[in-house]
């Protein structure tokens, strides 16, 4: 068996290239690069920042300001304008279904094109949270893309990545799955927990590959606290940033400290 195919196979480890996860390839690979994402475990570290949430259908008329939802709707209006005086721009997409409609805005292009696969009359799935602005609902800064007859359509929570030009984000979610399949689901555990037992003990915190896959595929019953992030899996990851900052600077307070300073003397000469 050659080496592709046999990474491919069984043998995928953490540190395995990201090119060799099946699915993935030379040309995604590069994608995935230049997001710094290099090897199969760093593929299980990039975070969801959202998630879409359908688990109960809504229409434009039933949105109340502070809620993360999920809705269906048609593209009414594409259209950029100045902010003031500045060069900045505001961009919004004006969305809506036969209860209503309701304005998207960005104050940053996610990439360049972002706006242009956007159509009137086009169906699109947009996912954020409603905020009242000027008497208005709104919503600023959401996950939108076009609508697929492929789209997942069942009571689910549908993690949402940052838009990466290059990468749809169902393919993005196929690729988590297969690393997950690959270095949590498979016996033996390849992505091996760094904390010993006794501090998962002390803060009741999830075992690492558990937090993972759960980060990824969130169980639908526990969907607020994922909402909130207040779910064990994200307070797990969120424990382990701190742990690895804190490591960092108390490893940088121990250099300064062994480190010799020059003795001046007040009777040197001047250089």
């Amino acid at each position: 068996m050659d080496e592709l195919g046999f990474l491919w196979g069984i043998m995928v480890h953490a540190d395995t290239p990201i090119q060799y996860l099946k699915g993935v390839g030379p040309r995604l690979g590069d994608v995935l690069r230049r997001r710094g994402v290099s090897t199969v475990g760093e593929l299980l570290e990039w975070y969801p920042r959202t998630y879409e949430d359908r688990r109960a259908a809504r229409n434009v008329a039933s949105l109340e300001a502070g809620q993360i939802v999920s809705i269906s709707a048609q593209v009414l209006n594409v259209r950029s304008m100045n902010l003031g005086r500045t060069q900045r721009k505001l961009y919004e997409v004006v969305v809506g279904d036969s209860s209503g409609r309701i304005a998207c805005k960005y104050f940053r292009v996610p990439y360049r094109g972002y706006f242009e696969r956007f159509q009137p009359h086009q169906t699109v799935r947009i996912s954020g949270k409603v905020t009242l602005y000027r008497g208005k609902l709104e919503f600023h800064h959401p996950d939108i893309h076009p609508e697929s007859e492929s789209e997942e359509h069942t009571d689910r929570l549908i993690p949402l990545y940052t838009d990466t030009e290059g990468l749809r984000p169902t393919k993005l979610r196929k690729l988590i799955d297969t690393a997950i399949q690959h270095l949590i689901d498979q016996p033996p555990q390849v992505h091996k927990d760094f904390l010993p037992s006794w501090i998962l003990q002390k803060y009741n915190l999830l075992g690492r590959d558990k937090a993972l896959k759960q980060i990824h595929q969130p169980p639908l019953q526990n969907g607020d606290e994922y909402l909130n992030f207040r779910s064990p899996a994200q307070q797990r990851i969120i424990f382990d940033e701190f742990f690895w900052m804190e490591l960092h600077l108390a490893a940088n307070k121990v250099d300064v400290e062994r480190e010799e300073g020059f003795v001046f003397s007040r009777s040197s000469p001047r250089q």
